[in-house]
Order: C-alpha cells, then structure tokens, then sequence
C-alpha cells in the first residue's frame, strides 16, 4: 500500500483561500501518511532511510518579528504658497519709486512703489473734493433751514387761506344785488322819473331831449349795476376763485409734507442727497486714477519678484508679486491607481533633495475633480498644508522647490510582522497561518490581521514575537 505525499501535501500553497477542515485534512493526512511509513515492512536500513526522508515534507517559514509597518503611495510635489497675491498699476506710466526689493517682507499697508503721477489726475482729485465739499453744504443747509422752511411754508398757507375765502365771497355775491335795499330802491325811482321824463319828450333834435336821454341812461346803467353783476364779473370772479383754490392746496401739502419732514422738503432732500453721492463717486474715480501709480501690499508677506526697476516704463500689469512663506503648500501628483490614498485629511511626508535629513509633515486639504496627463500616464492632483510652524528647516524652503512625497493611509509601530505568503485568508473577514512547532509539525491557528501591504502583514492577535510560520510548500517527493 503506498500514498503520494504530493497529493496530500498539496493543501499547503501560496492560496490564500484554504479553510480550516482543509487544513485539517493536511495534518490528518499526513499523520497518515506517517503512520503508514513506519508500519510498511522494512526491506532494508537503506530503504528504511530513504521511505523516511520521503515522508518528510519541506517547508519554507519565517519568524514573527517587531516592527513597523506602514501603508502608503508615493508621489511628487511642487512648493507653493496658499496665500499669493499680484499688483499692477492701473495706468501705465514710468517708475519713479521702488521701496522694496525681491525677498524683503513686507507688512499691511506699506507703500511699494510709484509711478509718475500726472498733474491731470491730481487736479481732477482736487476739483472732486470741492465738489463734495459744496454738495455737503448744500446738504447741511437744507437741514440746518429746517425751521425757517417749515414758518415759510406756513405762512405761505395762511395767505393762501386769506385769499381762498376772500375769492369765494367776491364769486357767491355776484349771485345777488350789488348794492342795499334802500340804495336799490333810490336808483329805481331815479330811473323811473327819467324814463317819464324822455317820454313827454317827442322831438329828438332839441337840448332838452338830449339831456333827458342822457339822464335816462345814467339812470339805467346805475340800477343795472346795483341789481346784478355781468357776466365777465361772474366769469372774473370764477376764474379768481379756481386759482385761489389751487393755491391753497398747493400751499397746505407744502406745509403739510414740510411738517411730516421736520421742516425738510423730502423732494429737496433727496436731490441734495443724490448730489452729495454723485460728487462722491466721481471723487472715487479720481482717487483710484491717482492711487493708481502707487502699489500699496494688502497683507503680510514676502516680495517674490519685480518685473521692472526705477526709470523704466511699465504697463498695466502685474509689476510686484507678494506671498506669504508661512502659509506653505504642496501640490503633489500620484499615479491614478493611487487615487484612494490622495484624500483628505491623510497624512503626508515631504523630504527635498535639497535640504537633507529633514521630513516635512502635513495633510491633504484638497483634491482636484480631474485627473491630469503626463506623458502616457494618468495623474490624480492636489494640496498638501504644511506643518512648518516648529521646523527650523523650514526657513530653507524656497517656492518651487520638489519634493517626494508620501501618502501614508495607515501605520503602525513596534507590531508583530509576519509575511505575507503566511496568511491564509478563510473568509468572512476570518484569517489563520500554520505555526511550525519545535518538532516540525504545523498547527492551524487563528490570528487577527490589521495592515497589510504587498509583502507583511500586521498580527494583532493570535501570535507573538518568535513563532515561526510557515509561508508554503518547497517541495514534495512522491
């Protein structure tokens, strides 16, 4: 009766994915196998030895060590400032002034350079503050006249009022007799007694005709004029009453609105207001042409670079390039099958040719939603924040340098580490590796796994420093 060692030792390979009963199976069998060895009939010691080499199957192993263990990618940076800024003078002109140069540091406010400013534009400056200046007092006067506005505008209604009420007596009388009863009554007897007196008279060629026609008329237009008023009067009379009405109303919404406003004509207001606003505007303008020629830095900093020095004559843009070297990042690139690391929050370590012996730390703070060419490959991109805050190193950090950088996702330190090939994956996040014991057999044991790279694996539990693993078969005989 004879068995293949080959066979049974077969269970023990590089797959990750044998169980438990497998391995069990293994370690039967092969007691089996030896078992089956030292009962076959010996046909001699040399064969005996040989049966027993055979019986004996090889394996490679290794012993569980302390270390540190890491998962991470590798990439490359570019140094960069998060805070840049660039200024340009908003006319072209000559340089009259630089107060700094490349390197200098800077603080909010401080003046960095000037242009030759025209006397145009400081005339134009001049002339729009007067004109503020007049539109203000304008302003004020309006406000400060409020009371004598407000008498005005008053006095205004009450002879508006005046001359309403005289105007609507002088329309409702013409409806009646212009003058008294007793006056009345006089005239009409006058002209009674006249109108008799030219009646006796039929010759119309002599004096005394003539004077009684005359008396007759007089008469006549007296009585007419006491008894009633003609119709222009009546019109007159309207039309005076219309106009004093008008004024009237005109005169009590002045007051009335003057009033409500504390003396100030809201319409007056508002102009002397949009007056004061248009000045201003145009002042601004005029101040911005003129603030134009001269570069102010709007933070701290550093100066990085100056496109022209004094007497040269330089356009509308940018001229002085300010950063800020304490607000540092890096722009790293990773290949894209290492997208997973570039994240955010992970940390990350810098080290550049250029200063040695030295790793920068940080995190990513940023990923860009593309992808980027270069060459043949595909690049995933982003920003690193650097801690720079304690590194004394960090004052030898220029903008542009390169660097290596890694992207570390995990790490552990002082672990137990066994490689790779030793873990047998056994599903439902369960793992185990065979221990090689002092006698040479193997023994399945459980053991919970944490990193994991290409070539180690972290043992959190289940083993400890010294045991040896087995990491597979090196051969079999049959």
């Amino acid at each position: 009766m004879s068995l293949s060692l080959k066979k049974i030792t077969g269970f023990f390979t590089k797959n990750k994915r044998n169980t438990v009963i497998g391995a069990v199976v293994v370690v039967t069998l092969l007691v089996v196998a030896s078992a089956l060895a030292f009962f076959k009939p010996a046909v001699g010691a040399v064969a005996t030895a040989t049966a027993e080499a055979a019986a004996t199957p090889k394996y490679y192993t290794a012993s569980v060590s302390v270390g540190d263990i890491e998962l991470s990618a590798s990439g490359s940076g570019n140094l960069i400032s998060n805070s840049v800024v660039e200024l340009a003078f908003s006319t072209s002109g000559t340089v009259t002034r630089l107060y700094v140069q490349p390197g200098d540091m800077v603080k909010t406010g401080d003046l960095l350079a000037e242009l030759n400013a025209s006397k145009e534009l400081q005339a134009e400056v001049a002339s729009r503050k007067l004109a503020v200046i007049e539109a203000q007092q304008a302003l004020n006067q309006l406000q400060q006249n409020a009371e004598v506005s407000l008498a005005s505008a008053f006095e205004a209604y009450v002879t508006a009022k005046a001359d309403y009420e005289e105007a609507l007596f002088n329309s409702q009388r013409t409806a009646y007799s212009r003058c008294d009863q007793q006056t009345t009554t006089r005239l009409a007897q006058t002209l009674e007694r006249a109108t008799e007196q030219l009646k006796k008279l039929t010759d119309t060629t002599t004096e005394e005709y003539t004077e009684a026609k005359n008396n007759y008329e007089t008469a006549s237009a007296n009585y007419t004029y006491c008894v009633s008023y003609s119709e222009d009067e009546k019109t007159l009379a309207n039309a005076a009453l219309s106009v004093a009405e008008a004024t009237l109303k005109q005169a009590e919404a002045t007051y009335n609105k003057l009033k409500e406003a504390s003396g100030v004509d809201p319409e007056e207001l508002a102009l002397a207001e949009a007056n004061l606003s248009n000045a201003q505007s145009k002042l601004e303008i005029a101040q911005e042409n003129l603030n134009g020629t001269t570069l102010i830095a709007p933070m701290d900093g550093t100066v990085i670079s100056i496109a022209a020095g004094e007497g040269q004559r330089v356009e509308a843009t940018t001229f002085i390039t300010i950063a800020d070297l304490k607000d540092l990042m890096m722009e790293v690139s990773v290949d894209e099958s290492d997208l997973s690391f570039l994240t955010p929050g992970t940390h990350a370590e810098m080290e550049f040719d250029s200063i040695a012996n030295t790793v920068f730390s940080g995190s990513v703070i940023q990923v860009d939603p593309t992808l980027s060419e270069s060459m043949e490959y595909k690049l995933a991109t982003g920003k690193i924040r650097m801690d720079i805050e304690n590194n004394p190193a960090a004052e030898q950090l220029l903008l542009g340098l390169n660097a290596s950088v890694t992207l570390i996702k995990e790490r552990a330190e002082n672990a137990l580490l066994v490689p790779l090939e030793a873990v047998r994956d056994l599903g439902n996040g369960n793992t185990a590796v065979f221990v090689v014991g002092a006698d040479g057999n193997l023994t399945f044991r459980a053991v919970e796994v944490g990193i994991t790279t290409e070539t180690q694996a972290q043992i959190l539990s289940g083993l400890q420093e010294g045991d040896t693993v087995s990491t597979g078969l090196v051969s079999t005989n049959s």
